[in-house]
């Protein structure tokens, strides 16, 4: 929905009026005070679902409101519907998305409705359970398409405060915050007024945390083998390897050509070192052609998605030809190519070459997963 302002704040007088505004009603004052009544939350403890609103307390304040983002646009809507208050704000600048969901109503409140927020002499001396340590991830994502990999960019980490064993800090897409425990799997934020709770399954595992100012989403448990920093180290090595062929390649035909007493190499030799630069170049070209394409989103947005087609084509080309670096690693190790130190380093680029695929597969950049 697009609407002015002017639009924007008579729809909250009427929802602050149970649905009247002036002498016209819009809805029946129970079914508006309805939509303000909770529907879901994640936790009882914390902030849930209405209809139609999320509720956003906090300060001591009810709150209810909604976001809204489009590429140009970032804008967030809040009522205090016992106070008889509300406040829209709307942003047309890219900055503006990180102030409109956080940052600009915790000022508000901040101002109006000051309060004493926890303090770090509160933490006891106990250390926090190390069940609730880890990387996870926001749910709000894809989980079988290729923006699966906007996740390997959102990095989401509970660890436990170096210096204080009672403090857990939180990473998230929210920022960054330190808590105390405030409950049975609660905690509440050390100079802040947020909440976290941890969810556990049947086996007393823990499988998700959830923000009380973000009700909209949840945080889901991720195996140490499904970290995004992991993958993150893997791509970094994988691509560093790889680009180091052209390097031995040159070294290689240089020795070559200034101590012609070395043997020639054979076909199979030079087939397996242009198999192994291929890949290299396919990894280089995918990096360059992904990045091209994230740069200019509009196109992808708008179903243009030609330029992506071929990029995605790439990573489908390295995985047949990583196969075949696998077969040429064995072939130089039965027939003793290159000496110790070159079939040791082509063997370290047959495996950079499976690792890379294997990255890409696990977020979906592996052929068209559209």
């Amino acid at each position: 929905m697009s609407a002015s302002a002017t639009s924007m704040a008579r729809f909250m007088i009427a929802q602050l009026q149970d649905g009247a505004y002036g002498n016209t009603r819009m809805l029946g004052d129970s079914i508006a005070r309805f939509m303000h009544g909770r529907a879901f939350a994640q936790d009882p403890r914390l902030d849930g679902y209405d209809y139609g609103f999320y509720e956003q307390t906090s300060h001591g304040v009810h709150l209810i409101g909604h976001g809204g983002d489009t590429q140009w646009f970032h804008s967030d809507l809040t009522l205090a519907p016992e106070d008889g208050w509300g406040i829209f704000v709307s942003y047309n600048s890219q900055p503006g998305g990180s102030l409109s969901f956080g940052p600009f109503l915790q000022a508000v409140l901040d101002h109006y409705y000051p309060v004493e927020t926890a303090s770090l002499g509160e933490a006891t001396g106990d250390s926090v359970d190390t069940a609730y340590l880890g990387s996870y991830r926001v749910n709000r994502s894809s989980y079988t398409t290729l923006e699966k990999v906007l996740g390997l960019l959102s990095n989401v980490t509970v660890a436990r405060d170096p210096k204080h064993a009672g403090v857990l800090v939180v990473h998230s897409p929210l920022g960054t915050g330190r808590f105390i425990a405030a409950g049975h799997d609660l905690f509440r934020e050390i100079d802040g007024s947020d909440r976290i709770a941890f969810q556990r399954d049947a086996r007393d595992r823990v499988t998700h945390f959830f923000i009380n100012s973000a009700p909209i989403m949840a945080m889901e448990r991720l195996a140490w083998y499904q970290a995004p920093r992991l993958h993150q180290v893997l791509l970094v090595l994988s691509l560093l390897l790889l680009g180091t062929v052209p390097f031995v390649m040159i070294g290689s035909w240089l020795l070559h050509r200034r101590f012609r007493q070395l043997a020639p190499l054979s076909g199979g030799e030079r087939l397996a070192r242009w198999a192994a630069l291929l890949a290299a170049c396919l990894a280089v070209a995918f990096g360059v052609g992904l990045m091209s394409v994230v740069s200019n989103p509009s196109d992808f947005i708008k179903g243009n998605a030609a330029g992506l087609n071929v990029v995605l084509g790439l990573p489908v080309l390295l995985a047949v030809d990583a196969i075949a670096l696998i077969a040429f690693t064995l072939r130089a190790w039965q027939r003793g190519w290159w000496g110790w130190w070159g079939r040791g380093h082509y063997t370290a680029v047959a495996i950079a070459g499976v690792v890379l695929v294997s990255v890409l597969a696990y977020w979906n950049l592996l052929g068209w997963r559209y």
